[in-house]
């Protein structure tokens, strides 16, 4: 081998070696650190790579769901655009339909209001004729009593002068057909105008028959009911069936008005489904195009239509219920109009103009109708046709403002029927001398009573809807005071010729007190009411000191008087009443 230097000696072989070895280490020591430094560098390349990478997927997925997007945009876009193209023609149609339509309902109604109008001058006509014959016979039969009796003659004179007079006069009512004409065949023209008078007087001959069995209940105590209507008779009976004949032929042609068209346009249900449909699509387009303000005259012939079927005033029988506008299909269907969920739940806020659908229907269609109906047509002395009007015109302050220019005026006509109504009721100031001389003339009054109770009840059908002092100063003030007094009075000196005495005055103020309202009293009498109220309580002191003739009879009169007396504001004069006969309450 080779040789080797001794430990600790020098000499230029192992200095030369150490530096070597410093080199090689330090020239592995900056490779390991190139390497280290080039890991690093290719590691954070790396990540930079990956980070690229994520935010070019993230980019394309971005870009894909933007394509995705504007693609299902742009189906949206020609859904709605082929939607609205086809929304655009059906209305488009449907407007076409309903301008032919409209027209033809227009006729129909026109038609059926002045069917109204006939039908209602008609009954005024029949009744100012039966009035007339029922008072002509009565007013002579008086006028001959009262001149016979002024010439000191007996009763039985005067009972013979009266009937005669009533005769005579009867007899001119049956020569009404005129002198006799015959036709080319020897035909008496005239013959069934004579068969149609004397029909008239048999129904009169019945007709006063029965008011005096009611006039005989009345004074043995039994109670007055208002005068109601008791079957038509002659051209009244005429009219009615003709009303009723033409009226099915309106509403059977207003049924085939929408036959021929499809039934897309054929209903409110059809055009409705439309219009919702739309709105919950597109509720913005909706709005934006002002469907409020058209849905209206789209919705009105049909609600026109139905309406042909509605008749309150000639379709009401005596003592039926009335049926509003709000039983009517239309009014079901279009108030619930814009309620279009999928669960059923409302859709509508509170502010959608779409609430206010119904209340324009009835603002333009229905006020104006039932204007025309109560100003034309309303005759207020019928019982049902009142009845109707009150709650017709109560429904219609429900969805229009009092003080609406219609309904100011609508307030007017049922106001000015009535104030003509009360002036033109009037009771012949027949003394009883002369009725007991004329049971004729009784009868006739005694009808007349009843006629202005049916009036009474007429004027207290519209509390709560006119003002109240305005009613009171009617029913009180102008009727009871002005014109049923007299015979108040008379019937307690027993009117009609026979011992009515206090029971027919109890029954007279009984049947007054019930036409009254009572919340007229609710805080007391009132001031319009004290010549009625006064002579109630002069019937109790008049009672009160025949206490005990009349036994349990006295005592029952006591107990109905009491009880008009708590009815018109005096409850406790009504207790001492009946205290003073021995009962303690009512």
């Amino acid at each position: 081998g080779y040789p080797f230097a001794a430990p600790g000696g020098g000499g230029f072989g192992g200095g030369g070696g150490g530096s070597r070895l410093a080199a090689i280490n330090a020239a592995g020591d900056a490779a390991v650190a190139s390497l280290t430094e080039g890991l690093r560098r290719m590691q954070a390349s790396h990540k930079q790579v990956q980070h690229n990478a994520k935010r070019t997927v993230d980019n394309l997925a971005s870009s894909l769901a933007r394509v995705e997007a504007l693609e299902v945009e742009l189906r949206a876009a020609g859904d709605k655009y082929l939607y609205m193209q086809k929304l655009k023609a059906y209305v488009a149609d449907l407007c076409d339909c309903l301008q032919v339509k409209s027209a033809i309902v227009e006729e129909l109604e026109d038609a059926r209001l002045e069917l109204m109008e006939d039908r209602a001058q008609a009954a005024r006509t029949a009744a100012a004729n039966a009035e007339r014959d029922l008072t002509a016979p009565a007013e002579a039969a008086a006028a001959a009593a009262m001149a016979a009796l002024g010439r000191g003659a007996g009763v039985a004179a005067a009972a013979a002068a009266a009937q005669s007079a009533a005769h005579d006069v009867e007899d001119a009512l049956l020569d009404e057909e005129g002198p006799e004409e015959v036709d080319e065949f020897g035909r008496n023209v005239n013959l069934q105008r004579r068969r149609d008078l004397e029909a008239r007087a048999a129904g009169r001959k019945r007709l006063l028959a029965q008011e005096g069995e009611r006039l005989a209940a009345a004074q043995s105590g039994a109670a007055i009911q208002p005068l109601t209507a008791e079957g038509e008779q002659g051209d009244e009976k005429s009219a009615s069936s003709r009303y009723d004949s033409r009226y099915h032929e309106i509403v059977v042609a207003g049924d085939t008005v929408f036959a021929d068209a499809d039934e897309e346009f054929a209903s409110i249900a059809a055009v409705k489904r439309r219009l919702e449909e739309w709105k919950a699509r597109y509720p913005k387009d909706y709005t934006n195009a002002y469907m409020h303000l058209s849905n209206p005259a789209l919705f009105a012939p049909y609600v026109r239509l139905e309406l042909l079927h509605w008749d309150p005033l000639y379709g009401t029988a005596e003592g039926a219920p009335y049926k509003g506008f709000d039983t009517h299909e239309w009014y079901g269907q279009l108030f619930e109009y814009g309620i279009n969920t999928a669960d059923g739940a409302a859709a509508m806020t509170d502010d959608d103009p779409d609430s206010e659908l119904v209340p324009q229907l009835v603002r333009k269609l229905l006020l104006p109708l039932a204007l025309h109906w109560i100003e034309r047509c309303w005759d207020v002395r019928n019982g049902p046709h009142t009845r109707a009007v009150a709650a017709l015109a109560a429904e219609l302050l429900v969805y229009v403002p009092a003080e609406e220019e219609r309904m100011v005026e609508l307030l007017s006509v049922i106001r000015g029927s009535l104030e003509a109504a009360v002036e033109a009721c009037t009771l012949p100031p027949w003394p009883p001398a002369v009725l007991a001389c004329s049971p004729l003339a009784a009868r006739v009054l005694f009808r007349r009573f009843r006629a202005a109770l049916r009036l009474l009840h007429a004027v207290s059908a519209f509390e709560g809807f006119l003002a109240r002092g305005l009613l009171t100063g009617l029913a009180l003030g102008r009727l009871v005071s002005g014109q049923l007094m007299p015979y108040l009075r008379a019937a307690a000196t027993g009117a009609g010729g026979e011992a009515g005495g206090l029971r027919l005055a109890v029954a007279t103020v009984e049947a007054v007190a019930a036409g009254l309202h009572q919340d007229w009293f609710k805080a007391g009498p009132v001031p319009e009411g004290a010549v009625f109220l006064e002579h109630v309580f002069w019937l109790g002191r008049a009672l009160e000191q025949q206490r005990g003739a009349g036994g349990s009879a006295d005592a029952e009169l006591a107990v109905r008087l009491a009880r008009v007396m708590a009815r018109i504001g005096d409850s406790d004069r009504g207790s001492r009443l009946v205290a003073a006969f021995g009962i303690r309450s009512l």
